[in-house]
């Protein structure tokens, strides 16, 4: 793969052009991480608004109906509800763990099985997020296809 960085002084924005012989899953792939740049959640904090770039996110959880975004040090809280999260976010490796958590794969440091047949899923943090077992078998078909969790 030949990459090229050009530094021009007078754009408005930055330029990502791919050029390659056939679109595949990892160019594919690549598209998706680029994408993952600019994708933004609006959340608050504190009574402040806040836009949080998807690629900080680590995971999203629902509980009693409030829905908070974990960064790798922070808490937020949305108005959107968790299934439309997942919607905005499917294309941007995001995985529905369980029904209250919606998991950043690109934070996962490793997955260990566990005895009950769910997956721990320990987050480049160091936080544990399980994922339960109505949801294992299909993220180990989205990693197998994949390739990885990147």
């Amino acid at each position: 793969m030949l990459i090229t960085i050009k530094e021009i002084e007078n754009i408005s924005e930055t330029q990502v052009e791919i050029t390659c012989k056939e679109i595949g899953p990892d160019i594919l792939c690549l598209d998706r991480y680029i994408r993952l740049f600019s994708k933004t959640l609006v959340a608050k904090q504190g009574g402040n608004v806040i836009l949080i770039h998807a690629k900080d996110i680590f995971y999203i959880e629902t509980i009693e109906r409030r829905t908070f975004v974990y960064t790798e040090k922070s808490i937020f809280e949305t108005d959107f509800r968790l299934f439309e999260l997942e919607e905005q976010l499917s294309d941007y490796n995001f995985f529905r763990v369980s029904k209250s958590i919606i998991l950043n794969l690109q934070k996962v440091d490793a997955l260990s099985p566990e005895l009950n047949r769910t997956l721990l899923a320990v987050l480049k943090n160091g936080e544990k997020v399980y994922i339960s077992r109505q949801y294992t078998r299909e993220l180990k078909n989205l990693l197998a296809r994949k390739g990885g969790w990147v």
